[in-house]
């Protein structure tokens, strides 16, 4: 067998201790068990240029065997990795243990096994044809990668579409008022916007991302403390109906916190407008919910007293919502009645998640 019958920038590495053939000894590597020479001679630049590499080990014995899957794993570690074929040898009769060894060798990072021991030109045709499948194989993945970009760009098109439909077309048709979007907000990150430092995750709203917050340096802070209510744009339903109601919301929300306020709703401070989602900047509600409590503590740290405290302040908040501005709450469950303390350690009760709300006609 000489080099010019195997495939064009092969590589041969041996963990056996075994003399190479007289015509690939310079496609020939004996691994050391470190790894130092592998390493000097196929580099991650190198590797590029090589089609193939064949690794040639006694899989009867415990250390070549478990040297070829940790080169294995080695050449296969990076995306420039060319194909890995296994080219078994055995030396003798097979271990007791050999059911398991050959597990551990099938867990190797192997793109296929040269079988039935070929030499000579054999070789070289059972390692042509190998590449050749890997090749196509590779063909076969190139082009379904490329549909799949192209169905993704077509996808992110047509998304920018639909979200260009819903946040401009639709509101000026139904006269449904936003905020302007604002491209100062552009560039904001997940955890800062318009100055402010959005910090943990609320343990309250079931259906709402609220976060605390934080007022810009040297501006004054509220003495109950802030929060933000985060709605992406991309987690509202894309019909009419989540449109009218998200505007809905956001208009009960200021309804409530101006000619109709109640200490029992957090109010609305500001409503800012971004590409991607809508902050409204609200008074912190609280430090839990009343779901929250009566898990982590159980119905029994609610004394007597604070039982009918709560009730009568719930019944109060929703007397002011029905009799008021005549709104229903439509989502009232225990993740929505947000609690804290206050002098003397008496519980203040506050109604959040209006997401569904609605004002109802006379």
């Amino acid at each position: 067998l000489t080099v010019d019958a195997l495939p064009q920038d092969v590589r041969f590495v041996c963990t056996s201790l075994i003399e190479p053939p007289e015509g690939l000894r310079e496609l020939w590597i004996t691994d050391d068990g470190i790894g130092d020479r592998l390493l000097d001679s196929l580099s991650w630049s190198a590797l590029a240029m090589v089609s193939s590499v064949v690794i040639v080990a006694d899989l009867f014995e415990t250390t070549p065997s478990d040297d070829a899957v940790r080169v294995a794993h080695w050449l296969s570690s990076d995306q420039v990795a060319p194909p890995v074929f296994l080219l078994p040898l055995s030396s003798g009769g097979a271990p007791p243990s050999w059911a398991e060894r050959f597990k551990e060798i099938c867990k190797g990072s192997f793109d296929g096994v040269v079988l039935g021991r070929p030499s000579g030109y054999d070789l070289a045709l059972a390692l042509r044809v190998l590449i050749m499948t890997e090749e196509s194989r590779s063909d076969q993945w190139a082009e379904e990668l490329h549909d799949r970009s192209i169905t993704a760009e077509n996808l992110s098109a047509l998304r920018g579409r639909v979200e260009g439909t819903m946040w401009s077309y639709l509101p000026q048709r139904l006269m449904i008022e936003f905020p302007p979007i604002d491209d100062d907000l552009a560039h904001i990150s997940d955890r800062e916007f318009a100055g402010y430092l959005v910090g943990e995750r609320l343990p309250f709203g079931e259906s709402e991302q609220l976060h605390a917050l934080e007022p810009p340096m040297g501006a004054r802070a509220l003495e109950r403390g802030e929060m933000v209510k985060v709605i992406r744009k991309s987690a509202v339903a894309s019909s009419v109906e989540a449109l009218r109601q998200l505007h809905r919301s956001c208009q009960i929300l200021q309804v409530l916190s101006n000619d109709w306020h109640h200490p029992a709703v957090p109010r609305c401070l500001q409503i800012y407008h971004a590409h991607t989602c809508l902050y409204i900047r609200m008074e912190l509600a609280g430090t839990e919910s009343l779901a929250s409590r009566l898990i982590s503590r159980g119905p029994a740290s609610l004394a007597i007293s604070e039982q009918r405290s709560v009730v009568a302040q719930l019944c109060a908040a929703l007397h002011h919502l029905h009799r008021g501005p005549r709104i229903c709450h439509r989502g009232l469950k225990s993740e929505s009645v947000v609690l804290s303390e206050g002098l003397r350690s008496r519980l203040h009760l506050r109604l959040v998640d209006f997401d569904a709300a609605l004002e109802q006609r006379p």
